[in-house]
């Protein structure tokens, strides 16, 4: 019997956990989106933040309210699109309009 090669890299250590949070993150996200929380409500505050500080620990440069609204249009992307819509129908319009409200509301 041949064994499957797998040509993902391995994660370190650290990038696994970073991994796990963000998929508990998205899963979060997506449950508020399920039970009819509207994406610009403040209800969803803390929930964007954690995203937020995700991203930030994630990239090489300060992510700024500019830069995390400018990440949401990127969303868009059908890569992105094909993910997020497997977490929950309707997640990967729902999930930049909840990223693009919040960075105004810290914006402002």
């Amino acid at each position: 019997m041949r064994k499957a090669v797998s040509h993902a890299p391995k994660l370190s250590y650290e990038q696994s956990n970073a991994m796990s949070e963000l998929r508990d993150i998205e899963q979060s996200l997506a449950s508020a989106m399920e039970k009819g929380i509207e994406p610009e409500a403040r209800e969803l505050d803390m929930l964007v933040e954690r995203h937020h500080r995700w991203v930030s620990r994630m990239w090489p440069q300060p992510c700024t309210m500019d830069a995390y609204a400018g990440l949401a249009d990127t969303y868009d992307h059908p890569d992105f699109a094909r993910r997020y819509e497997t977490l929950a129908p309707g997640f990967a319009r729902w999930l930049p309009t909840a990223m693009k409200a919040w960075a105004r509301r810290k914006a402002a």
